[in-house]
């Protein structure tokens, strides 16, 4: 598992695509990246949907749980 420990990895790295195939260099892996929430849940419930950034780049959060943790905008989160 990539991200272990104290490893997170950068979202740009998480979504490197090195060989422009459209599929995720690391697609199967489990990676743990860090950033901030930069939206509010976007999806209607029970599903929820944020957008999340770091230094390099940004990412979609996306679940069907029905019973999801809320996050604020400006919210710091490791996501696994």
């Amino acid at each position: 598992m990539k991200g272990t420990g104290s490893n997170v990895v950068t979202i740009a790295e998480a979504r490197k695509d090195a060989n422009n195939n459209l599929q995720p260099d690391h697609l199967g892996e489990t990676m743990i990246v860090a950033g901030v929430i930069t939206s509010p849940n976007v999806q209607a419930p029970p599903k929820t949907g944020y957008f999340m950034q770091d230094a390099s780049a940004g990412i979609n959060l996306f679940s069907y749980d029905s019973t999801p943790s809320p996050l604020a905008v400006g919210d710091s989160v490791f996501v696994i």
